[in-house]
């Protein structure tokens, strides 16, 4: 889970009205020691308009989450740049 940063889109086939299962948290991977993980959309409107919430991971919480998102990442897509 290293390199160029990336977004990446998982989502699943669901029964679901949308048809579909999404991961809606934001995830952002600062090292092999902490995370942030919360609801906002990484833009100004969701900042300006919306309460949202996050928290910052470290150590062994940390680190199990990187197993997560491991599984995660290996079923989702990457979000191409626009």
């Amino acid at each position: 889970m290293g390199g160029a940063p990336s977004a990446v889109e998982y989502a699943l086939a669901s029964v679901l009205p949308s048809r579909r299962e999404t991961f809606h948290a934001k995830v952002v991977l600062a090292d092999a020691s902490a995370f942030y993980v919360g609801s906002s959309n990484f833009m100004g409107s969701a900042l300006d308009r919306s309460f949202e919430c996050g928290v910052v991971v470290h150590g062994d919480a940390a680190r199990q989450l990187r197993y997560v998102l491991s599984a995660l990442k290996s079923i989702a897509r990457i979000v191409p740049s626009y």
